[in-house]
């Protein structure tokens, strides 16, 4: 920046705002423009991409006059840039009203052969954003698909960055109650941690918090009471008070009457159950990252508490099973089937709490079926423990069907689980997007000093009218990396072409935890958690 700029860079401010220009300031390109302002003007630019990119706008098409008509110009291209998913565009493709020989001046797009493009991908998105801006597209085809969506999303995030609140409300609207999976990503993107100089009202803040949580609510379907405050079928009251810059939020217990209420001093702590204080960042779309932010907190608490999900029979099945072994004082090791009678009589002593009286309802539920035992609902052990190991229990063949039977039921069970819990997010989940798939698994038992099995996996995309499959073989180290890419890459390209932006190419390295307690309940939550934070709903 000093090198450009020419002359004294404070880097004491900079500093100060180490975190907040980290993302724009290590990229060398911002650094140029950002010394380049600094020179110009002796202040900094600004803590967003989007004033960078407007800037090397401003910069480019100014000398060459005729500002608007060559903006409104490029706009047009932009649009065409991103509905051709940033591919090249033939020159006769393009409105003949387009000045092809002015608007290459401006540096932005380049020509080769007859096609044109833009050096910068970001700059046709902030385009392509002042595009919506200027309704110069009609951005209501952007929710008819999925695929529209994706294609459109950084444009709508730059926009969202340059919206008033009321805007976001005829557009962000849209995103929310459709992909809230991919609203995340637009609002993490225009996060910005430099606070705002002054809220408005309390009255008017709660009216924008209340228009955003009820969207929450309607995008994500059958997760909202997980993760909103409920009383029933109503969303709970929150009272309000702000100061300065910051938001004072209290969730009532019930639903008062009413979606909110000021306050100027907080409530008795035993009328609310969860309350936030936060500083607001300086952005007119504040209300849906406070909300969204208050979500994201609700959802990795959610997930962390390992949630009893008793619509799916797997589950079920684990989950009876591990409260019986724990009523039996059995270890985590116990693979046996155990007697109802057996269980029964253990019950009889136990403490009467919620656990046992599901598992009561349980056995009642075998017992009318005609069973006398509830069965260890995985594959069994084989042979004896002999070096203490607790895989050792399992021979190779035995452990080869271990591995098959319950990752099949993993990724089967994972699949249903997104698409009637997780409704509003399983369109962008990456794990969930792969499947239906064929799972391929490199087995590789332990040896020598390091005696713990381990497996490498990827997912192979199928159709979506196939099931999914288990394909397990012994691991070799001349595994070829490249052609595994490759061929997850063309299942991607073959079978989920309008969302393979989404879809991730990767090849997972790991232990093979299989033998502890409930292990189809570790492997689903992991999974979880882990396509949760790849779309940013949890940190």
């Amino acid at each position: 920046m000093q090198e450009v700029a020419g002359n004294s860079i404070p880097v004491g401010i900079i500093l100060g705002w180490q975190d907040e220009l980290k993302e724009t300031l290590l990229n060398p390109f911002f650094a140029i423009l950002s010394g380049l302002y600094f020179k110009e003007t002796n202040q900094f630019l600004g803590l967003s991409k989007q004033a960078f990119i407007k800037y090397l706008i401003q910069k480019s098409i100014h000398p060459l006059g005729m500002d608007e008509v060559i903006l409104n110009q490029l706009k047009k291209i932009a649009v065409k840039y991103v509905e051709q998913e940033q591919n090249k565009i033939l020159i006769s493709d393009l409105p003949s009203s387009i000045k092809i020989q002015e608007v290459l001046k401006t540096g932005l797009i380049q020509l080769e052969d007859n096609y044109v493009y833009f050096s910068l991908p970001i700059v046709a998105q902030w385009l392509a954003a002042s595009a919506i801006k200027d309704k110069i597209i009609d951005s209501k085809n952007f929710f008819d698909s999925q695929a529209e969506i994706i294609k459109w999303r950084y444009a709508l995030m730059l926009f969202m960055g340059d919206s008033s609140f009321e805007d976001s409300k005829a557009y962000f609207r849209e995103v929310v109650c459709k992909y809230p999976g991919l609203a995340s990503q637009i609002l993490k993107d225009n996060t910005i941690r430099e606070d705002i100089n002054s809220l408005p009202s309390a009255d008017i803040c709660g009216r924008q918090i209340s228009f955003c949580i009820h969207t929450w609510a309607e995008g994500l379907q059958n997760l909202a009471k997980a993760v909103i405050p409920y009383d029933g079928e109503k969303i709970c009251t929150f009272k309000i008070s702000v100061q300065g810059s910051w938001l004072y939020i209290w969730w009532m217990k019930y639903y008062l009457g009413q979606d909110y209420e000021v306050v100027t001093s907080p409530p008795n702590e035993n009328e609310y159950y969860y309350s936030s204080g936060t500083r607001v960042g300086k952005t007119s779309i504040w209300p849906w990252i406070v909300t969204f932010n208050l979500l994201s907190h609700r959802m990795k608490k959610f997930i962390e508490s390992k949630p009893l999900f008793s619509d799916f029979q797997d589950l079920n099945e684990e989950f009876f099973y591990d409260i019986a072994r724990k009523v039996l004082h059995n270890g985590s090791l116990y693979r046996e089937d155990i007697s109802l009678d057996e269980l029964k009589k253990s019950l009889d002593k136990a403490h009467n709490t919620l656990l046992v009286s599901l598992l009561q309802s349980e056995i009642s539920r075998l017992e009318k079926s005609g069973c006398s035992f509830l069965k260890y609902p995985h594959t069994q052990p084989d042979q004896p423990i002999a070096s203490g190991w607790v895989w050792d229990s399992y021979s190779h063949a035995q452990t080869i069907k271990y591995i098959c039977t319950l990752y099949k039921k993993a990724v089967t069970v994972y699949q249903n689980l997104c698409d009637n819990v997780f409704i509003g997010l399983s369109n962008v989940m990456p794990k969930r997007l792969m499947l239906p798939a064929t799972m391929h698994i490199d087995y590789s038992e332990g040896k020598g000093n390091y005696p713990a099995p381990t497996i490498s996996w990827y997912f192979l995309c199928k159709d979506q009218n196939q099931e999914n499959e288990i394909v397990v073989n012994e691991s070799s180290s001349a595994s070829n990396l490249e052609n595994i890419y490759k061929d997850v890459f063309s299942s991607i390209t073959c079978y989920r072409p309008n969302i393979a932006s989404l879809c991730p190419v990767s090849y997972c390295t790991q232990l093979l935890d299989i033998f502890n307690e409930m292990p189809l309940h570790k492997i689903i939550y992991s999974w979880l958690e882990e396509d949760l934070k790849s779309i940013g709903w949890i940190d």
